[in-house]
């Protein structure tokens, strides 16, 4: 498996962090909830503050924007989890898999 970005991206975000992960044995019966509950507790302390003050989500509204997109308009993954976690005080469960990748951006 063959994974990369453009150069055009590098070029014009040449701070972009990438990843891909290959997971192997997950299945919908996973134990993920300490792995989850460690995740949900950084995002119930960052919930009473709002999203729009802390650093990961400044870089994404300020990425957003550089790409012509209203950043409160369109939010980047981790901001619109966090609402909904702060409104919430849960995230919805579909799969371990889904879950902890829902969960890994409310750190």
């Amino acid at each position: 498996m063959y994974f990369r970005h453009t150069p055009e991206i590098w070029q014009d975000y040449p701070q972009l962090a990438a990843m891909a992960i290959f997971a192997d044995g997950i299945d919908a019966h996973a134990a993920v909830d300490d792995r989850l509950a460690g995740y949900l507790a950084h995002a119930e302390a960052a919930a009473g503050a709002s999203e729009a003050a802390l650093p990961p989500i400044q870089a994404w509204r300020r990425a957003f924007a550089r790409m012509g997109m209203k950043p409160t308009q369109y939010r980047c993954a981790s901001e619109a989890l966090l609402r909904r976690y702060r409104r919430d005080r849960v995230l919805p469960r579909v799969h371990p898999l889904v879950d902890l990748c829902n969960a890994v951006p409310t750190r």
